[in-house]
Order: structure tokens, then sequence, then C-alpha cells
């Protein structure tokens, strides 16, 4: 199951690393340089981007400008809790932010260069424990 999972983010990476390599726009100007953000979720939450972009439960992407500053928020289900975040992100938090620049490309095995990788692990909450 983990090996299907792995090739179908992989498969993924590289459909948004197509979609997010530089293009020619027809009055010869370029087109500004766009970073892929990969979130990958286990557990039940959703997590959002500021700026917008993200919105997703399960496993999504979204594109921003090269070095912008991408802020995450999970928002675990009810009766769940945000247990950790890897990749881009370090954090036991629900929110984290980090800068789309190359010198953090392609962290948690998650990606390619071009794109950042971000995973969130809810767990259920103890009875009683928000």
């Amino acid at each position: 199951m983990r090996n299907v999972t792995s090739r179908r983010i992989a498969l993924a990476l590289v459909a948004a690393l197509v979609v997010a390599a530089v293009s020619v726009s027809t009055a010869g100007s370029v087109a500004p340089v766009k970073r892929a953000v990969l979130i990958v979720i286990d557990g039940k939450g959703k997590v959002m981007s500021t700026p917008r972009g993200i919105a997703c439960p399960k496993t999504c992407r979204g594109y921003f400008p090269k070095d912008s500053l991408v802020h995450l928020v999970a928002h675990p289900a009810s009766g769940w809790r945000v247990a950790r975040w890897s990749g881009e992100c370090k954090s036991k938090a629900a929110r984290c932010a980090f800068y789309l620049t190359t010198e953090h490309e392609c962290s948690a095995q998650l990606c390619r260069v071009g794109a950042f990788g971000v995973r969130v692990y809810f767990v259920k909450s103890a009875p009683g424990v928000q």
C-alpha cells in the first residue's frame, strides 16, 4: 500500500514540475517562476494556505511564486488533533510557514527539485482532550 502511495506522489510531483516549468508568453516575456507545494495528510483533517492555493483533505498541491512566504494551517476533523508536521514544516502546532527558496527545496523525500513537500499527521484525540 505504501509503495502505491509513493508512486502516486511521485507521479503527482512530476506532473507538478512540468506544469510549474517556466513558460514564455507570446509577447516574449518570461512568466514568473512558480514553485509547487505538495501536501500529504495522514489521518483526518485538512490543510489550508495563505496565500490561497491549498485547501485539501488528503493529498494536493498548490503553486506559488518562487521565494514567497507560504503559511499553512492544519484543521483537524472532530475528535482528531495535529500530532506533527514533517518536510518543510517542523512543528507540533497547527500552523507553520516557510519560504519557497532554493535552499529549502525537496525535503522529507516527497519531491524533486523545484517542489516542496509537507506532510501533516493527525491522530485521534484521547477522550476529553482537545
